[in-house]
């Protein structure tokens, strides 16, 4: 393999890249039994795309990613699936008009699947064998149950089932100590699902008995489990209170629970992308973020890095969704909301849209969470919003003129932008005070609350400008 690999002028390093395999792999080939260059290209090339947890018809799928000899990713859509009246694209940035996308849509896309941390990237590539930058190499082995409907499938895959390992709150205990110690462990041996994100998490099942159980194969999860943010005290209940306060506003949140497993805390998320069928089955709705819709890699999930605006957000789901104005009322709401409270992490991977035949709405808010509990240190960027409003990105400095502007860029009424900040500010306080004592969290709400009640006061007070 040396030979072949110097005869097509590439590195170690190179080959790693494009072929989607670890360098250490491609040294342990070298160092071994003579190897065709373009066998091992086979290997990699080409991963079965398919939605709902079934094929779309007998011997017919949805599309086939590729890669390469040069490494370069492409997607194209099933010939027979376009023709027998395709109903759900992959994304809004690959519509179904078109047979075949490049990189520059198909990867973006790709990699808003997987985890935005770096190092479960890595012990995810070491496990596998593989390269941490090539994200088809990484969906080719955790490309089962993703967010979404969407899942990714070798060839010798497609007809292997899924199915569940029952668990018992000890042993998910355990596993959050696990990932305690190891906070980039997401995976154990026999899951083939990736979440994005940076925090740490892993998915379960929940049974129609209401027993939590391990996804296997090609099983959807339903549920997502995360400890909270390391370094940031009682975050997990934070993000639950943060997300039950928006759903008393009437906004439309992801269920959350704070759930002691044996001794050991956690937020539970119910998936809002899984269905429960009539016969009790798990069936998948598919989804995407902003950032997929945009063809916008993760890493510029920030406006503040070149990503998504709001005013880019409103845009698309005018121009997307089966209700724009009502969206975009929607998602205005949700901005509002993620100011006042504090929320910095409400970026373009924060808000998704939802796929259904003839259908497309804005998904449920998740992953809210106040930062206001925790002092701004150093480069956190803590003490400023995901997206500007109005040019603003600092809690507390945005005044009416401001909310003005953000109205406009939304093409909205300014009006009733204004009334909407009053209303929300004056329920917010109120709001996480009831759900802070449900909880029995004093030493949170003293925290979290007289910040809370500056910011929505202060607000209100600044709309005068």
């Amino acid at each position: 393999m040396r030979g072949a690999r110097k005869g097509a002028r590439l590195t170690q390093a190179e080959l790693a890249a494009r072929s989607g395999l670890s360098r250490a792999t491609i040294i342990k080939i070298e160092s071994g039994a003579r190897f065709d260059i373009s066998s091992l290209f086979a290997l990699m090339r080409a991963l079965d795309v398919r939605l709902y947890g079934e094929r779309l018809g007998v011997g017919e799928r949805l599309g086939v990613v590729e890669q390469d000899m040069r490494g370069r990713v492409s997607f194209t859509y099933d010939a027979d699936a376009m023709s027998g009246g395709l109903r759900v694209p992959l994304s809004i940035a690959m519509p179904s008009g078109t047979l075949t996308y490049a990189p520059s849509a198909i990867v973006p896309f790709l990699e808003g699947l997987l985890p935005d941390n770096e190092d479960v990237r890595d012990a995810w590539a070491r496990c596998f064998e593989v390269s941490s930058r090539n994200a088809f190499a990484l969906l080719a082995n955790v490309g089962r149950d993703c967010a979404g409907a969407v899942e990714f499938l070798r060839e010798e895959e497609l007809d292997l089932g899924g199915g569940t390992t029952p668990l018992s709150d000890a042993d998910v205990a355990e596993r959050l100590r696990e990932l305690a110690r190891d906070p980039a462990g997401w995976l154990v041996s026999g899951d083939r699902w990736s979440l994005a994100g940076a925090q740490s998490k892993f998915t379960l099942a929940r049974r129609s008995d209401g027993q939590w159980a391990g996804a296997l194969g090609s099983e959807p999860s339903t549920h997502i489990v995360k400890p909270g943010i390391s370094g940031y005290r009682d975050q997990a209940l934070n993000e639950h209170v943060s997300m039950r306060s928006a759903g008393a506003l009437g906004l439309r949140v992801a269920k959350t629970e704070y759930v002691d497993f044996n001794g050991v805390h956690a937020l539970v998320v119910t998936r809002f992308d899984r269905r429960r069928a009539r016969d009790h089955s798990v069936v998948r709705v598919h989804q995407e973020d902003m950032c997929q819709a945009l063809a916008v890699y993760p890493r510029r999930k920030y406006e503040a890095c070149g990503g998504p605006t709001a005013a880019a957000i409103a845009r698309l789901l005018r121009d997307n969704s089966t209700d724009g104005e009502g969206d975009v009322w929607e998602f205005t709401r949700a901005l509002v909301y993620n100011y006042l409270i504090g929320a910095p992490d409400a970026h373009a991977k924060n808000y998704s849209v939802m796929h259904a035949p003839g259908l497309t709405r804005i998904t449920p808010l998740y992953d809210v969470a106040s930062a206001l509990a925790y002092d701004a240190t150093g480069e956190s960027e803590t003490d400023q919003a995901a997206m500007s409003i109005g040019g603003r990105r600092q809690f507390g400095t945005v005044h009416g003129r401001h909310w003005d502007r953000l109205a406009r860029q939304l093409k909205i009424d300014p009006g009733r932008l204004r009334d909407e900040v009053r209303r929300q500010a004056g329920a917010i306080p109120p709001a996480f005070a009831d759900e802070l004592d449900l909880e029995n969290a004093s030493e949170l709400r003293d925290r979290l609350l007289p910040k809370l009640d500056h910011l929505c006061a202060a607000t209100v007070t600044q709309l005068r400008d």
